[in-house]
């Protein structure tokens, strides 16, 4: 086997593009392992990690895209490179929405949007989301390499005019019913998942989903947040305390009269500062029984944490 890498300059495409491309490159005969990112000194480094030998010396920028080959010869990499344009094109029939060059036109054409998604280069997320702020907008942000100051700007800016901001970093959600970034197709139901994890979110929906098939019932999770510890959230106290007090504030029921659904799920709890291990047992239409590793009082508040 051997790497080989190509540097195409001033050339973007989102990275969910430009995954489905990688995959048809990866296709092709004599191609063991294919990727196509942009530029950026961290897709770089992940490369690099992955283990496509010879990528930090091909010197591209963060507007350039770069095509990397794991392949058994030269042939099938020249093959690959050959039709890197054809590669590159959209899938026959995958778009069918109409494109627009400006966040105006778009409003224009679909003034009864509420959200926009924002997959562009971590240096431009920024001021894209802040104009679909302006705009009314929810913001989901796919993009990554968004500096602190530049998230904590956009969530104070969200949460002053009522809206949410999702990321950076940002790569799964379900909004309405409706999977945005990767997501995984589950029955719609009354419960709402707040995390810090896509994958850690993923796996409980997936077990909430399992739980309702197999009981035919509805499950219902009254509320479930995990509260990432990173230096942005301990800067938004005040973002914390409203989610806190719509949490406490919430309509609970009877859960010894509600019928329960067990997920027996793994997970940890910050208690007095300390991380503690936790089980949550079974979920009911008002709460959740959770086995504790530690003596809680009543009223204690906690940070419960999704694997």
């Amino acid at each position: 086997m051997r790497y080989e890498s190509q540097v195409i300059t001033d050339r973007y495409y989102d990275s969910v593009f430009l995954m489905r491309a990688a995959k048809r490159m990866s296709d092709m005969d004599g191609v063991a392992q294919a990727a196509a990112v942009m530029g950026t000194p961290r897709n770089i480094q992940i490369l690099a990690d992955a283990g496509f030998q010879g990528v930090e010396t091909v010197g591209a920028s963060p507007n350039d895209l770069v095509i990397s080959l794991q392949v058994e010869d030269s042939d099938a990499a020249k093959a690959v490179f050959d039709s890197i344009e054809e590669l590159l094109q959209p899938e026959v029939g995958a778009y069918t929405a109409e494109s627009y060059h400006t966040l105006d036109q778009a409003m224009d054409a679909q003034r009864e949007s509420n959200l926009a998604v924002i997959s562009v280069p971590g240096e431009h997320a920024a001021r894209e989301a802040h104009a679909a702020l302006d705009r009314g907008l929810n913001v989901f942000i796919f993009s990554d390499n968004v500096s602190i100051e530049d998230e904590l700007s956009l969530k104070m800016s969200a949460r002053d005019k009522g809206l949410l901001v999702m990321g950076p970093d940002c790569g799964t959600s379900i909004i309405g019913g409706k999977g945005i970034g990767f997501s995984n197709a589950v029955r719609r139901g009354p419960i709402g998942v707040i995390g810090a994890s896509g994958t850690g979110i993923q796996e409980v929906t997936n077990d909430i989903a399992g739980a309702r098939e197999e009981t035919s019932e509805t499950a219902k999770l009254s509320d479930l947040v995990h509260t990432a510890t990173d230096e942005v959230t301990r800067q938004i106290g005040q973002m914390q305390d409203q989610l806190s007090a719509i949490v406490r504030s919430s309509t609970a029921g009877n859960r010894r009269s509600e019928p329960r659904h067990r997920i027996d799920l793994a997970t940890g709890m910050l208690v007095r500062g300390e991380s503690v291990s936790c089980v949550i047992e079974d979920i009911s239409r008002s709460g959740a029984k959770i086995n504790v590793d530690a003596a809680l009082s009543p009223d204690e508040e906690v940070e419960l944490s999704l694997p």
